[in-house]
């Protein structure tokens, strides 16, 4: 292993070790969950895990992001939080919501998470990003291309014109 690695290695580890003894201070838990997540150090994931109680919205939403996006959790309970995330009244809790689910349910076509997602594309009264970024959760689950998602979300891309509503309306909770 060379110094550069053993020097990262060992910043992991006291960075772990510190979130474990609850000596991160407050303003700095955010970055740190991330740079433990960044790194993709797993030894971190029951640590970071705790913070999926956490009070605060941001470090809740950023342990739970770090666990299924970088650690590739996909344990039940964790999609079951990202759905939870969808009826949040925070409009960007509600994003995150749609970006973990599309996340955690990639190129499975899982169509109980095409289901919820569905309503919240078709619901007119939601916020605009919201919509969007659940129709590119829905198009990753479906078939995941990276620069596709992209545009789903940008902006230019208008919902009501350019989304495959058949999709859409195929999966329309009606059961």
């Amino acid at each position: 292993m060379s110094e550069d690695n053993q020097e990262q290695q060992a910043e992991l580890i006291q960075k772990t070790q510190a979130l474990q003894q609850n000596k991160v201070p407050q303003s700095q838990l955010y970055s740190t969950i991330w740079d433990l997540g960044k790194a993709e150090y797993l030894p971190a994931k029951p640590v970071i895990e705790r913070y999926l109680t956490h009070d605060n919205d941001e470090i809740r939403i950023a342990a739970l992001q770090v666990i299924v996006g970088r650690f590739a959790a996909r344990d039940r309970k964790y999609w079951e939080m990202a759905r939870d995330l969808l009826t949040d009244d925070d409009s960007g809790n509600r994003i995150d919501g749609t970006s973990l689910l599309g996340t955690f349910k990639r190129n499975t076509q899982d169509e109980e998470t095409l289901r919820l997602l569905a309503p919240l594309v078709s619901n007119t009264q939601e916020n605009p990003i919201v919509r969007r970024s659940a129709y590119a959760a829905m198009c990753g689950i479906i078939h995941f291309v990276p620069l596709e998602l992209w545009k789903y979300t940008s902006s230019d891309f208008n919902l009501e014109q350019d989304a495959d509503w058949e999709l859409v309306d195929r999966y329309q909770s009606d059961t």
